[in-house]
């Protein structure tokens, strides 16, 4: 039953995540929203991180940096995309990748 709940708990936290992306997107923009979600994010790993960052090879560097551009490009068509429908449609189109 705890485990149920939790996993409840997860996707309500998920889902109501569509709707402040969609009132914050109204307030600062599509891509500076983005760029701050980004840029907290790559602080906050960088910080975790740091000393594993030091040993980079380039190839890893390169592959990372090709992965970041493909993740970001995937969450800016998203939140784009966001902008023209509603957020219970947002949100069921992005869960249809776990069938």
């Amino acid at each position: 039953m705890r485990i149920d709940g939790l996993l409840l708990l997860v996707t309500m936290i998920w889902g109501s995540t569509f709707l402040v992306t969609k009132y914050a997107i109204h307030f600062v923009g599509l891509f500076t929203y983005l760029g701050y979600n980004f840029g907290i994010g790559a602080l906050t790993l960088a910080l975790l991180f740091r000393r594993r960052l030091r040993h980079l090879t380039g190839s890893e560097l390169r592959s990372g940096i090709i992965l970041g551009l493909l993740l970001f490009s995937g969450y800016a068509l998203q939140t784009l995309g966001l902008q023209f429908t509603i957020t219970s449609k947002a949100g069921f189109i992005t869960g249809l990748y776990i069938p």
